[in-house]
């Protein structure tokens, strides 16, 4: 049988990020940003994306890649929800 009820979700989040990508040496260019999610309410966490990449020209249609990224997310006063990660990641870039 089905009823039926009111649920309430209540949540107060706030982004923010910043990226700056500058060109270093001849086209060789580094990126690095910065992106946060902060929530309160029924849920409330935690969420941080700092990050930095490299593109470094090989040729003039070939570039290579890398880039470095961390996750952290945390759901505060819950431990279940918790964890922290790093991702690199390299490759070639093809432009045609």
């Amino acid at each position: 049988m089905f009823t039926s009820d009111r649920s309430l979700y209540v949540e107060d989040s706030h982004y923010g990020g910043v990226s700056l990508d500058v060109a270093v040496v001849r086209d060789v260019r580094v990126t690095l940003g910065y992106r946060v999610l902060s929530a309160t309410g029924n849920r409330p966490l935690n969420y941080h994306q700092p990050y930095a990449g490299m593109v470094i020209p090989l040729n003039r249609r070939v570039a290579w890649t890398t880039e470095w990224r961390y996750y952290g997310y945390n759901e505060r006063g819950q431990s279940l929800q918790d964890f922290h990660n790093h991702l690199i990641t390299a490759g070639l870039r093809f432009s045609y």
